[in-house]
């Protein structure tokens, strides 16, 4: 999980969130966390993306194929990696 990438969408929702004064709080950023109310609201942010997990289509079986499609299938199958290391560069998991 890239923090600095999650913590820089953190303060850009912070920024413009109703009801929460619309400050830049990333004066207030130490290093580790929030030196200020902001740091309750930066442990639920974390919470919520740690709770998403994303399954992905099961890889496909490229044995007891003809050429064309072990072709298809290998294809398939680099796709559903790219998705998977392009949603995990946000932070998110993916199921196994």
């Amino acid at each position: 999980m890239n923090i600095e990438k999650m913590r820089e969408e953190f303060e850009a929702w912070f920024r413009h969130a109703p009801g929460l004064g619309g400050y830049d709080i990333s004066e207030y950023w130490d290093g580790t966390g929030y030196q200020d109310h902001g740091g309750s609201y930066w442990a639920c942010w974390k919470a919520s993306r740690a709770a998403i997990e994303i399954e992905l289509p099961k890889e496909r079986s490229v044995n007891g194929h003809w050429p064309e499609q072990v072709a298809s299938d290998m294809g398939f199958n680099d796709g559903v990696e790219l998705c998977r290391e392009a949603i995990e560069s946000l932070g998110l998991k993916v199921k196994p």
